[in-house]
């Protein structure tokens, strides 16, 4: 079994293993697969001669689970977001950044390997984005937002905007 070859691997060359996970059953429960992380350390003595081994085992068979059904909700929620025409993005204050994800550029028929990542200044974004004639609405809409003292503050303002082709559309920001 895999873990009695890593034992014997680290037994026999003197070298740690770490973070390995492993999954399987015990002969306690052999139908009940589980999930493992195990770290191996060799004990030497003075000589260097490895005469023993230090090992913890965690089950993490729940928390493997977990990170399966948070994979197949955001699988999920990327379809719904694709087939409502949503994109996310973030705008980070302190930096002035707009961080977006892939699936907002394809909006603007472009990609991020394009536009030279996913992060942006604002004014990057009114820039290359923006139809100048909504341009300083859209900046009065985020100076609005960064003085506000309310913490549920939301707008919704439909906007031009410019794609890769010079086409024009519309959104919802």
């Amino acid at each position: 079994d895999q873990t009695a070859l890593m034992y014997r691997h680290v037994i026999e060359s003197g070298e740690p293993v770490f973070n390995i996970e492993v999954r399987g059953a015990t002969p306690a429960k052999p139908d009940d697969k589980r999930d493992w992380l195990i770290n191996y350390h060799p004990l030497k003595n003075a000589d260097g001669f490895v005469y023993s081994m230090c090992g913890m085992v965690m089950d993490i068979t729940e928390r493997k689970r977990a990170e399966v059904i948070l994979q197949e909700n955001q699988a999920k929620l990327l379809l719904s977001m694709d087939m409502a025409k949503l994109a996310h993005w973030e705008y980070d204050v302190a930096s002035d950044r707009l961080t977006v994800e892939e699936s907002f550029f394809k909006y603007y028929g472009t990609t991020a390997a394009e536009q030279g990542g996913v992060s942006m200044s604002v004014s990057d974004y009114i820039c290359k984005f923006v139809h100048p004639k909504d341009a300083a609405m859209i900046a009065d809409e985020i100076a609005k937002g960064l003085v506000t003292t309310d913490p549920n503050y939301t707008r919704q303002v439909e906007q031009r905007i410019i794609r890769a082709d010079g086409s024009i559309g519309t959104i919802l920001t």
